[in-house]
């Protein structure tokens, strides 16, 4: 939402100005939401796009021979934790670095 106000920050301040001279309520709640729909709208668009890029990164294990529940559980845990460490992995993984 902050960037949403931030990319339309003169209009956000002339209606906050409106609000306070003129009780122009209704103008400010109506561009408020219009950026929480942008901002929805956005949001799911991501998601959906990280979604779909897991289940390619899964289909690439699969075409390419890479079955092991190690390679899914490691994807699992990189979309869920994108900044991990080899030591979090082989904890996370039970698995030994040898």
């Amino acid at each position: 939402m902050s960037y949403y106000l931030k990319n339309n920050r003169n209009e956000y301040y002339d209606l906050l100005m409106k609000v306070r001279t003129e009780g122009a309520w209704e103008d400010w709640i109506k561009f408020f939401l219009k950026g929480v729909s942008q901002t929805s709208q956005e949001a799911a668009n991501t998601a959906g796009e990280i979604i779909k890029l897991k289940e390619d990164l899964i289909l690439k294990l699969y075409e390419n021979s890479i079955s092991s529940i190690y390679a899914v559980k490691l994807l699992d845990f990189l979309f869920d934790r994108p900044l991990i460490s080899s030591t979090e992995i082989v904890d996370k993984l039970n698995i030994s670095i040898m």
